[in-house]
């Protein structure tokens, strides 16, 4: 999502703005929404994140 929406607008440095992710809910069956937007969160793993659509590693530091 990330990459689509800086595509999109063709901004770097998007404000994303989640709401009700403790309803996602906590089964790992098909992957927690929470351990997804971890990465996005903490300074060190959002500058070297992976992105399964591009097939390579992304910088989400600037993201809010």
């Amino acid at each position: 999502m990330p990459i689509a929406l800086i595509n999109e607008h063709k901004i770097a440095n998007p404000t994303i703005m989640i709401d009700e992710v403790e309803k996602s809910g906590g089964s790992a069956h098909n992957g927690r929404a929470i351990d997804s937007l971890l990465n996005l969160f903490e300074p060190t793993s959002s500058k070297r994140s992976f992105d399964e659509h591009l097939c390579g590693n992304c910088d989400f530091s600037h993201i809010s």
